[in-house]
């Protein structure tokens, strides 16, 4: 859809009450908390078998033929979430169909992400392939298509019609290779700024909608800092990697976080702001290792929280709808977060501090 298309669909209004009141109906069939603890005692098979008597049962059933133990879950899930998303946007009409085809088009990013990160590592076309979600514009024969295109020039070049192929090329060193972390960052800057170029305050539902995205930019700043102070990397790289437009953390906190010094000096300059308090607990938790897992882990659990409470506040918007792609992707995440551990025979306590919960 083109960016004058998405204007278009603005001057429609958006069939909010039939949408929402199908998503609460597909709320209700998530995974309750609860049962990640009782996947966590199942073997493989067992676990394949109770997510099939799920709302994955069509897409297990689907693919059991052709696939066995991780593998089969890997490729559900990924199936089942394209399926969910591109079915409610199929309901969505008017603005909230554009809102919702905005959001989307995150999964075109992550998916480029895969597959760049895939060639660059000489993955197999098949492991990049289950990791593919086709959720947003780009359709799975197209994705398919990329990844098995086996140079990593050629990819690149194959995308030169679409609105990422400057970013990713400008990622290309001197012999060729990406510098992926980079290239990753920039994706999602143009992710924004698209977003933000489109979705203007002139109606309460664009208000409600640029509130939700300014509240994940933060979050979207806050893992990029984290990960890049970790490394200590200069605050003009640091910067350069930064999203505008949060609200939480305006250009002027942005820079004095890019400026701390290290991962100590980040903290520091955190704690002076209103965010510190979501990530005091995981930052105290991080120990002496600095191990970044507690304070993410953090973050994708504030982002849950308040995708929910938005949708609770304005349950006639496009929030509910949101909420729930985030929910369900979140689920998607902890069978598969499951099954990876038991498959690599990891403890219970590590498989349980890596969910999305």
């Amino acid at each position: 859809m083109t960016i004058l298309r998405f204007l278009r669909k603005y001057r429609e209004h958006g069939n909010y009450a039939y949408v929402t009141t199908r998503v609460r109906a597909r709320r209700a069939e998530l995974q309750p908390r609860e049962n990640y603890e009782k996947m966590l005692m199942l073997s493989l098979p067992e676990l394949s078998r109770t997510i099939g008597e799920s709302s994955y049962r069509a897409e297990i059933e689907e693919l059991a033929p052709r696939y066995g133990s991780v593998d089969l879950i890997e490729w559900a899930t990924s199936l089942n979430l394209a399926h969910n998303f591109r079915q409610i946007l199929g309901w969505c009409e008017g603005e909230l169909q554009a809102m919702v085809a905005l959001y989307l088009r995150r999964w075109d990013v992550a998916n480029l992400k895969v597959i760049l990160r895939g060639k660059s590592n000489g993955i197999p076309v098949q492991e990049i392939l289950e990791d593919i979600v086709a959720a947003g514009e780009f359709s799975y024969e197209y994705l398919a298509a990329l990844a098995n295109i086996e140079n990593l020039a050629d990819v690149i070049d194959n995308l030169s019609q679409t609105d990422y192929h400057s970013v990713i090329a400008s990622g290309r060193g001197e012999g060729g290779q990406l510098d992926l972390a980079s290239v990753e960052n920039q994706l999602d800057k143009a992710y924004y700024a698209n977003l933000f170029r489109v979705v203007t305050p002139t109606s309460p539902a664009n208000l409600q909608f640029l509130n939700f995205l300014r509240h994940e930019v933060d979050v979207v700043n806050l893992r990029t800092l984290f990960k890049m102070k970790a490394e200590d990397l200069a605050a003009e790289q640091v910067l350069e990697n930064l999203v505008r437009g949060g609200i939480e953390l305006p250009d002027a906190d942005l820079r004095r976080l890019a400026s701390a010094e290290g991962l100590d000096g980040l903290v520091t300059e955190l704690a002076s702001l209103p965010v510190y308090e979501q990530l005091r607990e995981a930052v105290e938790s991080m120990g002496a290792a600095k191990d970044l897992s507690p304070v993410l882990s953090a973050l994708d659990h504030y982002m849950l929280r308040f995708s929910a409470k938005l949708a609770s506040l304005y349950p006639l918007s496009a929030l509910p709808v949101l909420a729930f792609i985030i929910h369900k992707r979140a689920e998607a995440d902890n069978i598969r977060i499951i099954a990876r551990g038991l498959d690599r025979g990891l403890d219970h306590a590590t498989i349980r501090a890596m969910l999305r919960t």
